[in-house]
């Protein structure tokens, strides 16, 4: 008999999962609580570990069209001083805009028969897989999984989240229309106290830009993005600030989610519900992606639907949580550091770049490696 999954949540990582699901032969059904399917937001960095989900689901051509190859990374301090400068094309790194990576994964999802329910939410979720809708409506399953965010009524509905924490920083981040100047295949990050700019290309013809700051810093975590305040903090990029349409840009909290496990029953949860997280690594997409596509890989290898939940969590949660912990750290040296320590701090970041251990974790971790970590040559 063909087994059925609800999938809770129509945003990058719950498509991603269904598609994975359908395609290891469950029948699915992709919850969505909002009237259609939609991403919203700005660029969006794909790694080693989600572009393998990706190729499996036959739309890396699509990404590979629509995105835009990284060769090169540069972190530069106060003054545009070169504080790391490092090659990545030994493995791929695509960027492009948020919408078309959501296109893509929908029409895999369509492609391998998942149905779509819109203007659909969840109400109720029970450990043996069944979910109620606010309208009334139940349906049973063999496995749910909800991806459904930082508020995740899956996750809360079974208990399994401790909470959710402010960093104290947040980002601005838009796409930008490319002109000449702008970075053609190179991410600039750039830090000047505690404020930062990371500027990339996002497709053939866009930038993408985040802007991030602390909330406490009343010039620039306002209602309103100040291009002024920016480009006087940012002069090299003064221009590309000066580009900026402000108009419906919305500047969001960085947060981090704490969970106790990742599954109860015949119920599994995935993407920011679990490892929610700042912007730091451009993996917090690219692991629900991953995540999801190891899910589906778990439970078509086992006839136990709860023993595959377990393997799955044994597996992916080592990475995810060491991704997760690198990147609220990160949060921290970026926008928490004393700013009379600021030439300390680009000598400490020199040493976490040059050092053979750290580099490679970084490497690892940035880049969506496991099977780096997993083998322990970090």
């Amino acid at each position: 008999m063909t087994r059925i999954a609800n999938v809770v949540g129509g945003g990058i990582g719950g498509v991603a999962t269904a598609a994975c699901l359908a395609k290891a032969g469950f029948e699915v059904r992709l919850f969505e609580r909002s009237t259609e399917l939609r991403e919203i937001g700005a660029g969006i960095f794909l790694k080693e570990n989600s572009l393998r989900a990706i190729e499996q689901l036959g739309q890396l051509a699509h990404i590979e069209r629509t995105g835009a190859q990284l060769n090169g990374a540069e972190l530069w301090s106060r003054g545009g001083r070169t504080m790391l400068a490092r090659s990545i094309d030994r493995h791929r790194v695509f960027v492009l805009p948020r919408q078309e990576l959501h296109a893509a994964l929908v029409a895999a999802a369509l492609e391998n028969g998942v149905q779509v329910h819109v203007d659909a939410e969840v109400v109720k979720v029970d450990v043996t897989g069944s979910i109620e809708l606010a309208d009334g409506r139940s349906f049973h399953s063999d496995l749910t999984v909800g991806a459904d965010g930082v508020h995740s009524i899956v996750r809360d509905q079974l208990g399994l989240g401790r909470g959710i924490r402010l960093t104290g920083a947040g980002s601005w981040r838009v796409l930008v229309e490319r002109e000449a100047g702008d970075p053609s295949d190179t991410v600039i990050e750039y830090w000047s106290g505690r404020r930062r700019i990371l500027v990339v290309p996002s497709g053939p013809d866009l930038t993408y830009l985040c802007a991030s700051s602390r909330d406490d810093d009343v010039l620039t975590a306002g209602e309103d993005f100040d291009k002024e305040v920016w480009s006087e903090e940012f002069p090299q990029f003064s221009d590309l600030i000066g580009r900026i349409p402000t108009e419906g840009m919305v500047r969001r909290q960085h947060v981090k989610t704490l969970i106790g496990q990742w599954h109860k029953g015949r119920v599994a949860v995935l993407g920011d519900a679990v490892h929610g997280q700042p912007p730091n690594l451009g993996q917090g997409a690219g692991l629900a992606i991953a995540n999801g596509a190891s899910l589906a890989r778990n439970i078509k290898a086992g006839n136990s639907i709860e023993a595959a939940l377990v393997a799955w969590e044994a597996q992916e949660r080592k990475f995810t949580e060491a991704v997760q912990s690198w990147s609220n750290g990160y949060d921290d040296l970026v926008h928490s550091w004393p700013l009379k320590l600021e030439p300390v701090r680009s000598a400490l970041v020199r040493f976490i770049g040059s050092f053979p251990p750290t580099r490679r974790r970084w490497a690892a971790l940035g880049q969506g490696l496991p099977d780096m970590l997993a083998a322990r040559t970090l």
